[in-house]
């Protein structure tokens, strides 16, 4: 079972990488960087700064940094993946706003960085040890 703690942390360091990747995607834009590129940097951004603290703070993990920054890494990029054509979707083919886009596609990218790293990444069972 899910602990309080646990998703009360998540929610503030997930609301903190949330607003470092859009933030910085906003920048990007305003600097005149394409979407893509723009989502591709500010993933990046908030990538390193998730796994930093998620594994400190959030899950308090012990395990090996190897392993787990492969699978973060790894779980990161397919949500990227995903993000990324959900953008291309909705702004290219659907004709929304690239900012909005951003907003609404960050809301499936949360649940899914947050049920992989749950159960993937940090998880008792595998090369962490809380």
């Amino acid at each position: 079972m899910m602990k309080i703690k646990e998703i009360s942390l998540y929610t503030v360091f997930g609301g903190l990488t949330t607003l470092l990747s859009i933030g910085s995607y906003k920048l990007f834009l305003v600097i005149g960087f394409h979407y893509i590129l723009a989502t591709t940097l500010s993933t990046l951004l908030a990538i390193i700064f998730a796994y930093l603290t998620n594994r400190k703070y959030v899950f308090e993990s012990h395990g090996s940094i190897v392993h787990e920054s492969i699978k973060f890494l790894i779980g990161r990029l397919g949500a990227f993946l995903i993000e990324t054509l959900a953008l291309i979707i909705a702004v290219s083919w659907i004709g929304m706003d690239e900012f909005h886009s951003k907003l609404i596609v960050t809301i499936l990218v949360v649940i899914i960085n947050y049920v992989y790293s749950k159960f993937i990444v940090f998880n008792k069972g595998g090369s962490s040890e809380e």
